[in-house]
Order: C-alpha cells, then structure tokens, then sequence
C-alpha cells in the first residue's frame, strides 16, 4: 500500500471509532445479545465490486471488547458477485476472530440482504460453497451474533475492500 492508501485507512479508521464511541450504548446492547454479562469482540466487513470489471474485493476489521484493533485484511477476490464479496468478508473474518482465540463475536455489516441470506435456515445445503462454510462456522464453539448496521459504522471496512481492488489478488493481513 502506498502512503495515501495507509492514510485513507488511518484517517477511516479514526472516523469509525469516533462512530464506535458516539455508540457506546448500543455496543453494550450488542454485546448483551451476544451473552449476558460477558463482553464480546466486534467484527466489521464489507465487500466491493468494481461494476465495469467484476471484480471484487472484502475487508474487514477485528476490535476488542474495548474498542481496540486486535486484526484486520483486505481480500482481492476476483471476478465475484457484490453478494459473494460480502459473505467472503464474513468469512474472512471468522477466520481471523477464531485465529485471535475470540469466543464471544457481535459480526456487523451494512448488508441486509447478506444477514439475511445466512440467517436462513434452508441455505444449509447452498450451491454457494462460501455460504456453506460460513453457516458451518457458526456451529463453531463460539457464541456470535451477526447484525446488520449502518453504513457509517463499516467506513473502515469499506475502505480496505476498496483499497484491495487496487491490489493484486490475494489476501492482505494488518495486525
């Protein structure tokens, strides 16, 4: 990444929190939904698609409980639908939580028709191959809880799928 690419993330990064911290009372109901009484990560994703080209490309991010960035990547993925980039940002993002040993997960994105389409119990046995293995994620030995927000609170992830389409194919790790 070149310098104005980690500024644009830095700079996106600093927004969300602010957005992050403005919502401070909402994080404590999410987190409540996810278990009572226990604290949970926080997981952002978005995916992007170029309309001209097709190709797409996922971000996500990793915060503690706190708030804090504990991981985050950027994934050019190819030629992919804008559906297909988004559910690869979820994956790509369980992923990474269970990497970090995160057992207790609020997954947000601005997709409501993605929440959706994972939320549904017949999509067990999907031609997607990446929506199968997102719904075996979540029998995992974890509690997650996965949410839909605002397009304000997923800046940070939007600018890192966006910033992946600039990028060779393959996937970009931040930590």
């Amino acid at each position: 990444m070149g310098l104005s690419d980690w500024e644009s993330v830095d700079k996106s990064m600093r927004m969300c929190n602010e957005f992050i911290n403005a919502l401070q009372g909402e994080q404590e109901l999410c987190n409540k939904a996810c278990e009572k009484g226990m604290q949970a990560d926080r997981v952002n994703t978005d995916g992007a698609r170029k309309t001209n080209t097709g190709l797409a490309a996922a971000g996500g991010v990793l915060r503690g409980h706190n708030g804090r960035w504990k991981a985050g990547f950027a994934r050019n993925i190819g030629v992919y639908s804008i559906v297909e980039a988004k559910l690869w940002g979820i994956h790509g993002e369980f992923i990474q939580a269970w990497k970090t040993e995160a057992r207790r997960l609020i997954l947000e994105t601005d997709s409501l028709s993605t929440v959706q389409l994972i939320q549904r119990s017949d999509q067990e046995e999907s031609a997607n191959a990446i929506l199968r293995e997102i719904k075996k994620m979540l029998r995992w030995n974890w509690t997650t809880n996965l949410i839909h927000t605002h397009r304000e609170g997923n800046r940070v992830t939007d600018k890192m799928a966006t910033i992946a389409l600039t990028k060779d194919l393959g996937l970009y790790y931040f930590r």
